[in-house]
């Protein structure tokens, strides 16, 4: 009861301290960068339709009072006429998001595992150094949750695919129960995998396998 009462009174002021790690002005200011920047890609092309749509028109004094349904249909044309180049703005927000996160990840590291502030050049020093390690990780953690969810998914739905098997409604409401729990269970277990994984990457940068980060974790 003692330990763990001193453990509890470190608990706080630590899980303080990690917050304020977190708030790193220059850390936040990179990342609201990133968010930006990847949110630009998909607003501009839709916010050029819709001033090509609403903007230019004829009628756009009349748009202005009121959006009826003449108004959407115009919308919903110019949409499908540029659908495809705003499918592939989509699809390169999708790259720049994959692409940052690694970085972002490697420099909320560097910050929580620095003594003292870090200045931009540390801070974008440490994001393109551990690049590739974090990566690494991202990719991993990609293929897990796809493998574990994937499981959990199939095991989710196997109840359902048995239905005509079970004349019982109470045995088939069982089955449904122990399948739903067994599914939740497994994406909690692969989530927990993931999560252990990235804080060993966090503590000790000299990682740079995954599979090693859990078996340590372990």
């Amino acid at each position: 009861g003692a330990e763990f009462m001193r453990d509890t009174a470190k608990f706080w002021p630590q899980l303080i301290v990690q917050m304020r790690r977190a708030l790193a002005p220059r850390l936040l200011l990179v990342w609201l960068f990133a968010s930006l920047l990847t949110t630009l890609v998909v607003a501009l092309p839709l916010s050029g339709i819709l001033r090509d749509v609403l903007d230019l028109s004829a009628h756009a004094g009349v748009l202005a009072q009121r959006l009826d349904l003449d108004a959407l249909s115009a919308i919903s044309q110019a949409y499908q006429l540029s659908e495809m180049a705003i499918q592939t703005n989509v699809t390169l927000a999708w790259v720049c998001t994959l692409l940052f996160a690694p970085m972002l990840a490697a420099m909320a590291a560097a910050v929580y595992r620095a003594s003292n502030k870090l200045h931009w050049s540390a801070l974008l020093i440490n994001g393109i150094a551990d690049y590739g390690r974090w990566f690494w990780l991202h990719l991993c953690a990609f293929i897990t949750y796809l493998f574990g969810f994937g499981i959990a998914a199939m095991v989710a739905v196997s109840a359902q695919l048995r239905i005509e098997h079970y004349a019982d409604a109470n045995a088939f409401a069982q089955l449904q129960l122990f399948s739903g729990l067994l599914a939740a269970l497994i994406a909690v277990t692969t989530h927990f995998t993931v999560e252990i994984t990235r804080a060993e990457y966090v503590l000790d940068s000299g990682l740079r396998m995954p599979p090693e980060a859990l078996f340590r974790a372990l």
